[in-house]
């Protein structure tokens, strides 16, 4: 299965907010998704996610950020591997002690 993984996010996104008017918890921290080509990474730090969107877009890719709360991005990432079990997904927040996913 072929497709952009910033557009799997936005369309499951978009359907989500359509159908589900929660408001955020105060405790649930965001995260900044990057998407560019066949990579997606996350990140804690809108800094850091701006450094990787500058980064592909050097390498001539269109990288799209989107900023997720963490529970809807672990959604979107199940969503992700389920329509793109291609595409590399990195997880780069400094909460994680693993990186690659």
């Amino acid at each position: 299965m072929t497709g952009d993984p910033a557009e799997v996010v936005g369309r499951w996104l978009a359907e989500h907010r359509r159908t589900a008017r929660v408001p955020r918890p105060a405790g649930d921290p965001r995260v900044y998704m990057v998407a560019g080509g066949d990579m997606v990474a996350v990140f804690d730090s809108a800094e850091e996610a701006d450094i990787m969107a500058v980064t592909m877009t050097a390498a001539n890719l269109e990288p799209v950020t989107l900023p997720l709360t963490e529970a809807q991005w672990e959604k979107a990432l199940a969503v992700l591997r389920s329509q793109l079990p291609h595409v590399t997904v990195t997880d780069a927040r400094s909460t994680r002690a693993a990186g690659a996913s």
